[in-house]
């Protein structure tokens, strides 16, 4: 009891211990409450993961949607359609004028087009592939009506490819949906001419050669006058060089003409100014000489008027 009453009035605070804080700590929830926030976590950001690809993609599923699944899912459908056979009079009242829907078909597979009506559609700029059968135009890139079709004869490999490559396109599109084979007519007559790219249309194998024919005619033309030109440009050239070194001659001919007559007018000022101080130095002579002259004179006259003076004083 003493020691209960010490502990009591000691620090003024209770002692008696918390079994909780003791238990679990002072600020941590208990395990199984952690692993639910853990769980509830997880799932809320899957969910928000999920909702954000669907928005994005407009698609159930997206997480698994690859070239794998894609392929897979291509060959399910392609199965299932295999009994429906489409024929051409068919696709082509499927163009977007009658009941709204855009078909068109590609290696003899019909696809519903028709949520991309603003390209495929009337006026729509592929509106030429529309309601038909132009796996050639795919190939060749020609939008001539002589290549919208499904006659692929003459195609080399690399077109050929490049058909295959736009029939996947189809395949895996998310929102054109793959409706069944096409039941061809039969081809006939001569293979489409040659796809000009510049005039975008197909053009006769006479015609490719005459266009060849004209193209190699105009590049011996062209390197004919080509070299007509390096020529005179040559000529040009020679000549120019040959008129800077006469005009340099002939600058340096002026250089040194110029020089010379200054170093005769130098000979002739220097020829001057020594014939200019002789002659002063002449006066000055001749100067100094009248002035001896006028000296002595004065002198002597001096001289005898003292000797008279002197005369004169001793008659006295």
């Amino acid at each position: 009891m003493v020691s209960e009453k010490k502990a009591a009035t000691s620090g003024g605070k209770s002692t008696t211990p918390n079994p909780t804080k003791k238990q679990w700590g002072s600020e941590k929830s208990p395990p199984h409450l952690r692993f639910r926030d853990f769980v509830i976590t997880l799932a809320l950001t899957l969910i928000m993961g999920y909702g954000v690809g669907f928005f994005a993609t407009k698609s159930l599923t997206w997480p698994i949607e690859n070239q794998y699944y894609r392929k897979a899912r291509w060959m399910v459908v392609s199965k299932l359609k295999q009994g429906t056979v489409i024929t051409e009079e068919e696709l082509a009242r499927h163009t977007g004028e009658n009941d709204g829907t855009v078909w068109l078909s590609i290696m003899l597979e019909v696809y519903d087009v028709t949520s991309g009506a603003k390209h495929y559609g009337v006026g729509g700029s592929y509106s030429s592939f529309s309601g038909r059968d132009a796996t050639r135009a795919y190939a060749t890139g020609c939008f001539d009506g002589a290549h919208l079709t499904h006659d692929i004869r003459g195609l080399d490999a690399k077109q050929l490819e490049k058909a295959i490559n736009w029939a996947e396109f189809y395949r895996y599109h998310e929102t054109y949906p793959f409706i069944g084979y096409l039941q061809p007519d039969p081809v006939d007559g001569d293979v489409p001419g040659v796809c000009d790219y510049k005039l975008n249309k197909a053009v006769s194998p006479e015609e490719v050669i005459r266009m060849r024919k004209v193209k190699r005619e105009a590049k011996e033309v062209m390197e004919d006058v080509k070299g007509r030109a390096e020529g005179v440009a040559e000529e040009y050239k020679a000549s120019a060089e040959d008129a800077a070194r006469d005009a340099k001659d002939r600058v340096q001919q002026a250089a040194n003409e110029a020089k010379q007559a200054a170093h005769g007018y130098g000979n002739q000022a220097r020829d001057a100014a020594e014939g200019q101080a002789r002659e002063a130095k002449n006066k000055a002579s001749g100067y100094v000489h009248q002035a001896g002259n006028v000296a002595q004179d004065y002198s002597q006259k001096a001289q005898k008027e003292a000797e008279e003076g002197a005369r004169k004083v001793a008659g006295q």
